[in-house]
């Protein structure tokens, strides 16, 4: 971002990978978690890389929360010790969910699966934890994606009390990856368009609070 509000021209982030890096989150700025493609069809790993004396360094994938399914959209808070995911593996609600993992002594823990409101019997995605409050994407009210939001009423973070979630952002086709600066002034998304002939674009774009 320039002075005078204006962004410069996108370039290239030094870490590449010979496959492609999906959904990157930066922790601090010597450290990045990812999703790439696994080595099956229509699987996907989260992977990390840290910045060692100016450069990064080769990937490392973290092995307690992946599986044989997909596994994307990773977030990890500044503190990097809560992740948030979305997996296809089966579990009790169907479609897509959102799982979290702690980590403790250094090592993330077996991801558990979000509570309901959180999961629905629907696509839960693209989840983004700012304070107490959950950010995601979900299809449940009439398929169409949407972003919403709760909020931690009472216990921790896997098996507490969450508010009803509230759509946040809609439009005429679909919306997601809700991402927020540390401020919460803003909230940047995805807006997905259709040309009508079966070809989609997706728009990066934001809201700010009033």
């Amino acid at each position: 971002k320039l002075g005078d509000n204006s962004w410069s021209t996108p370039q290239p982030h030094p870490l590449t990978l010979e496959n492609p890096v999906h959904g990157i989150v930066f922790v601090n700025d010597n450290k990045a978690y990812f999703h790439k493609e696994g080595s099956q069809p229509d699987t996907t790993d989260i992977s990390f890389s840290e910045k060692v004396n100016g450069l990064w360094s080769e990937h490392k994938e973290v092995t307690a929360v992946n599986s044989k399914y997909r596994e994307d959209d990773v977030y990890v808070n500044p503190s990097d010790d809560k992740m948030f995911f979305w997996s296809t593996r089966p579990d009790i609600f169907a479609k897509k969910n959102i799982y979290y993992s702690e980590r403790i002594n250094d090592e993330w823990q077996a991801p558990v699966l979000m509570p309901e409101p959180i999961n629905s019997n629907e696509d839960d995605m693209h989840p983004f934890l700012f304070g107490n409050t959950l950010y995601f994407s979900s299809s449940r009210d009439d398929g169409k994606l949407r972003i919403y939001r709760s909020t931690l009423l009472s216990g921790d973070i896997a098996t507490g009390i969450w508010s009803q979630p509230e759509i946040i952002v809609e439009s005429n086709f679909a919306v997601g990856e809700p991402t927020l600066p540390a401020d919460g002034s803003k909230l940047y998304f995805l807006q997905i368009f259709n040309s009508g002939t079966g070809k989609y674009n997706a728009d990066l774009m934001y809201a700010e609070k009033k």
